[in-house]
């Protein structure tokens, strides 16, 4: 009998992701969530962690894939805080400039009335014109509140006369820009999630600005403008690197969500530090109580993608914490927090019950991707509730028209491994991946095959379809991922002649890249199914 692979080797889910749940903000958080990467930190990580190299982040929602060598930002950490003497006269000073521009465009009083999307936007031109760029912000963050804003707004030639018109604020020269300008406008180009050139030219403006009076920044401004560049994904390593410092020196000024926000940009953009992570972690552990159900999915995020070192004090207080508070947990942050857990191998019986005894009572409000997420952490820590699976499986059955292609993958992955064979569900999946079998990675290829074998369902159109995609993409398929494919097929008795053709051609021609248990599982599945190569054959032995 060949080796049943057990553990799934392209983890879930993703995010670039970026990212991000929506309970972050912007892009829906899962992160993106594609993003389980192999938690191991090797002796070279961690040196290379001391000399200061960025992490790279991937560049795609939900794909599975090997974790990236680590690539930390160089930091440097200034003495003192908020409270010291060096920190207290930079806040003295942005007042002291608040005053200044307040008496130049008055106070910041924005007209209450309005309501619709094309006020705002006849709003902000009109403050913009005169120069007065602070309430044009607070426009744009008002604006950034309204529902599904972004998409209405990505199409409105108004708002490209406001972008134009922000763009040509922002390059004026002699112009005095506050800091709090540029972590609103920031914050609320994120919030509108408007991935658009012109906003990614704001978005390079703002952080040329910014980073030469970063130390004006009070905790609100940081953590904004780092959340609106994250959000949006894009990565400015200087600008987040300066920030990264000021973060660390004015730490004990951070409320909850600043915390939570912060630490989730960074660990969006891939970005680590041994001070700034120090740093945020020791100051969520002082004020965890104050946490609210939202932060604290934002953070325990934040620390699954940092992964190594754990911190476990700071997940073991998150657990505390959600428990007393379970009640307040919408769906996605529910599913957020069950991930990251999963995701960071922390088994955390009491923790993961109040979990499935929550998204029990609440899971007609779940979207696929919060089940995908939930079904993914129990079977990735190995917790069999069958209570909770059969509630998941009837709820993902009922709205299974549309899902993703990684959501399938992941979801038939969490039955699969956690034992629990639900046909319906399966078969609901397999109809569902047919017609999107071309969108399927082929990570997402290998989980389907994984699962449906793990199963001992061998439903003969799915596998027959994605034999002829692996067939046609093999040189995109990884190491793991072909002998997962090729033992699905064995295991099955499923003879795919193209698929095998094509395996057999690619095995020869790189035979030294596999591993010997590589190659006896393909010799195993040509067995089963009766396949004859015996050139290769010759080369394997």
């Amino acid at each position: 009998v060949a080796h049943v692979p057990s553990t799934n080797p392209f983890r879930f889910p993703n995010s670039c992701g970026p990212c991000k749940p929506s309970a972050m903000g912007g892009r829906d958080f899962y992160m993106d969530g594609g993003d389980h990467r192999n938690r191991r930190h090797n002796k070279n990580a961690m040196r290379n962690s001391q000399r200061g190299v960025q992490r790279q982040q991937p560049h795609e929602r939900h794909q599975p894939h090997e974790r990236q060598q680590p690539h930390i930002a160089q930091l440097s950490t200034r003495d003192g805080g908020m409270n010291s003497a060096r920190g207290r006269p930079h806040l003295e000073r942005e007042a002291a400039l608040r005053s200044e521009v307040s008496a130049q465009h008055g106070t910041l009083t924005v007209n209450d009335s309005i309501a619709g999307e094309h006020e705002f936007l006849e709003e902000s031109s009109r403050y913009l014109a005169s120069g007065d760029l602070a309430n044009a912000a607070k426009i744009m963050l008002r604006l950034s509140r309204t529902d599904h804003a972004g998409k209405k707004l990505i199409k409105n030639p108004k708002f490209r006369e406001t972008l134009a018109l922000l763009h040509k604020e922002l390059h004026t020269e002699n112009r005095q820009i506050w800091p709090r300008e540029l972590a609103d406008l920031a914050f609320a180009l994120g919030k509108l999630q408007l991935h658009d050139n012109n906003v990614n030219e704001l978005l390079k403006r703002i952080a040329e600005i910014a980073r030469y009076q970063v130390d004006l920044f009070t905790p609100r401004d940081l953590a904004g403008i780092v959340w609106g560049f994250a959000s949006l994904c894009h990565r400015n390593d200087s600008l987040m690197s300066v920030v990264a410092a000021e973060v660390v020196n004015k730490i004990s000024g951070f409320d909850q969500r600043q915390l939570s926000n912060t630490a989730w940009a960074f660990a969006k953009c891939g970005l680590w530090n041994e001070q700034l992570v120090k740093s945020i972690t020791g100051e969520c552990m002082t004020k965890i109580e104050t946490f609210s159900a939202q932060s604290l999915s934002h953070i325990a995020w934040a620390m699954a993608h940092w992964g190594a070192p754990r911190r476990d004090d700071l997940m073991d207080a998150i657990a505390v914490e959600l428990q007393k508070k379970i009640s307040e947990f919408m769906p996605a942050p529910l599913a957020m927090i069950a991930w990251s857990f999963a995701s960071l191998q922390l088994k955390n019986i009491p923790l993961m019950n109040a979990i499935s005894s929550e998204a029990a009572s609440k899971v007609r409000q779940f979207r696929m991707q919060d089940l995908a997420h939930l079904a993914w952490a129990f079977a990735n820590v190995r917790i069999r509730d069958q209570a909770l699976f059969n509630i998941l499986a009837d709820e993902i059955q009922r709205n299974i028209a549309g899902t993703q292609p990684a959501e399938l993958a992941n979801i038939a992955w969490a039955f699969s491994k956690n034992n629990f064979s639900h046909e319906p569900l399966m078969l609901a999946i397999a109809s569902e991946a047919i017609p999107q079998i071309h969108d399927l990675k082929p990570a997402e290829l290998a989980m389907l095959t994984w699962a449906f074998a793990i199963a001992g369902q061998p439903h003969k159109q799915l596998m027959m379809e994605i034999g002829s995609q692996v067939a046609s993409r093999i040189e995109k398929c990884s190491t793991p991922q072909l002998s997962h494919i090729t033992w699905a097929f064995g295991a099955l008795s499923i003879r795919h002649g193209d698929f095998l053709q094509s395996l057999a051609k690619h095995v020869h021609a790189n035979v030294g890249k596999f591993r010997a248990q590589s190659l006896a599982g393909f010799v195993w599945t040509f067995a089963m199914v009766r396949f004859c190569d015996e050139p290769l054959l010759r080369r394997v032995i």
